[in-house]
């Protein structure tokens, strides 16, 4: 139950935030949470601290930073600060998630936590869909439909089901440097299917978030903080 409202929360969190300020700064500020993941692991989750960590988590943060910046972050008033705000409290959100799942996968299934988190956060969000469909928030297209049917399907349930089935074979700091391969992700898939060009900094960032996550994935186990 509390996966399923710490769930919401980021949600409601971070896609607030993107209507209040810009694309960039909401991406920057969310993405901060893999670094509080990696500080807080030794401490929620009981792992010693890895210190092979530190290079990977500042190549691809730093990398982040790189592409983001281009587009401009600062803050044109109240609104966007609150955006900023509520953007930052979604890393919070998304640490507490993944490292709080972690712990909870040790004992049920990848399914059975999916099933709860995704149930509880749909009861507590049905009445806020009821009334956007009662004022006109509704689809208007059977491809409007479509879209949050494989929203739904394959970037929730099926991706949710991939990440948590990996996150129970790898350190849940490891498991957050390589969550920034989403964002650089999001660039390229910007590239190919919406014709936004990949600038030289794009570019470099993306290098530096890849080769943060190859040193984490070709790390070995090391006896005393983690299982082969």
């Amino acid at each position: 139950i509390t996966q399923g409202l710490l769930l919401m929360v980021n949600w409601l969190l971070f896609l607030t935030a993107l209507d209040l300020t810009e694309v960039a700064t909401a991406e920057l500020l969310g993405y901060t949470g893999p670094v509080f993941v990696a500080a807080l692991t030794p401490l929620v989750v009981g792992e010693r601290f890895d210190r092979r960590i530190v290079l990977p988590l500042g190549l691809a943060l730093g990398g982040i930073v790189i592409i983001l910046a281009q587009h401009g972050l600062a803050l044109g008033g109240g609104r966007q600060a609150l955006g900023a705000g509520l953007a930052a409290a979604s890393a919070l959100t998304y640490a507490a998630l993944l490292l709080r799942s972690k712990k909870i996968i040790r004992d049920i299934s990848s399914g059975t936590l999916m099933l709860g988190e995704y149930g509880v956060a749909s009861i507590v969000l049905l009445p806020l869909v009821i009334w956007s469909y009662t004022h006109g928030g509704a689809p208007t297209s059977a491809g409007s439909y479509a879209a949050l049917a494989t929203l739904g399907v394959v970037h929730t349930a099926l991706t949710g089901f991939v990440f948590l089935s990996g996150l129970r074979r790898v350190r849940a700091d490891h498991a957050g440097i390589l969550m920034y391969a989403e964002p650089v992700s999001a660039v390229i898939f910007a590239a190919l299917f919406l014709g936004e060009p990949l600038t030289a900094a794009t570019l470099i960032g993306g290098t530096l978030v890849v080769l943060g996550g190859v040193l984490v994935a070709r790390m070995e186990p090391m006896p005393g903080i983690e299982a082969p």
